[in-house]
C-alpha cells in the first residue's frame, strides 16, 4: 500500500514564513504613514510655506527689475519665471490639499491666495510683453510684503 503524501504546508518554506511576517509589518508602516500624512497643517509647516512664497515673490521682483534693465535676455527671463511659477504653483497646491486646524484656517487661506496671485504674476512675467511693466514689478513687491506680514502672523498663530 502506498503512503499518502501530505500536501505541502504554506509555512514549510522559510521564504513563505518571512513573507507572512513582512505583510503585517508593511501594513502597520503604511497605516502609520497614512495617519502622519493626513495630519493637519501645523504652524511651523505653514510658516515654511509662507516663507517660500515670500522668497519666490522677492525673486520675482528681482527678475522683473532685471527685465527692465536688460531686455536682451528674454529667454532667460521666460525660463526662470516659468521655473518660479511652477514652484509657486506647487506651494499653492500643497496648501490647497492640506487641512489646517481652526486657528490656522484663515492664515492658510490667505497664504493660498497670495500663492495663487504670485503664480499668476509669474505667468505674466514669462510673457515678454508684460515683463517690463512697472505694475508687474510693483505687484511682486506687494506680494512679498503680504507674505512677510503673513509670516509674522504665523509666528503667533496656533491651533486651538
Amino acid at each position: 500500500m502506498k503512503k499518502k503524501q501530505k500536501a505541502p504546508r504554506f509555512f514549510d518554506s522559510p521564504w513563505m514564513a518571512v513573507l507572512a511576517a513582512l505583510v503585517p509589518i508593511t501594513a502597520v508602516i503604511v497605516g502609520v504613514l497614512m495617519v502622519h500624512l493626513q495630519r493637519p497643517l501645523d504652524p511651523v509647516q505653514l510658516k515654511i510655506h509662507i516663507a517660500s512664497i515670500r522668497s519666490l515673490a522677492s525673486e520675482g521682483a528681482l527678475l522683473s527689475d532685471r527685465a527692465e534693465l536688460s531686455p536682451a535676455t528674454p529667454d532667460y527671463l521666460r525660463v526662470h519665471s516659468e521655473m518660479l511659477r511652477d514652484e509657486a504653483h506647487d506651494v499653492q497646491a500643497e496648501l490647497a490639499s492640506s487641512e489646517a486646524c481652526a486657528g490656522l484656517r484663515k492664515l492658510k487661506d490667505r497664504a493660498e491666495r497670495i500663492a495663487a496671485d504670485l503664480t499668476a504674476h509669474l505667468a505674466l512675467l514669462s510673457d515678454s510683453d508684460h515683463a517690463t511693466s512697472a505694475g508687474v514689478h510693483a505687484d511682486f513687491g506687494r506680494l512679498a510684503v503680504e507674505a512677510r506680514s503673513a509670516e509674522h502672523e504665523a509666528d503667533s498663530a496656533g491651533c486651538d
